[in-house]
């Protein structure tokens, strides 16, 4: 049997979606034997729930979650470990939502009227 280093084969391309849609990391890799997957979000561990999985089978793993939301913004690690070595790789997501405008205002002891508009 012959041993061969893990090595990311997809490009680790930045991505940037809109809140309420899906983010949908596939990435391929190469190793023997087949690497132990380790994703972290802000040196996390990503883990599975009622929004998200993650899925690894044969050389892909799969990140997948749906209503994205703001907070799920980040830099996703991957870390892929044999007994040969080790690869790693980042994966910049960004979530944008809509901005909101709030208009905050008081009146002073000389009745003035102050307001800021502050957007968010």
């Amino acid at each position: 049997m012959f041993s061969v280093a893990p090595k990311i084969i997809t490009p680790l391309n930045e991505i940037r979606v809109k809140a309420g849609t899906i983010i949908h990391a596939d990435v391929s890799f190469v190793g023997e034997p087949t690497p132990q997957v380790i994703w972290t979000v802000n040196s996390n561990p990503v883990t599975t729930d009622s929004r998200s999985t993650i899925t690894s089978i044969g050389y892909h793993t799969v990140v997948h979650i749906v209503n994205a939301k703001r907070s799920d913004s980040g830099n996703y690690h991957l870390k892929l470990k044999n007994d040969s070595g080790v690869d790693e790789g980042d994966l910049l997501v960004t979530v944008l939502g809509k901005s909101h405008n709030i208009l905050l205002g008081f009146l002073t002891k000389f009745n003035d009227i102050c307001r800021w508009n502050v957007i968010f």
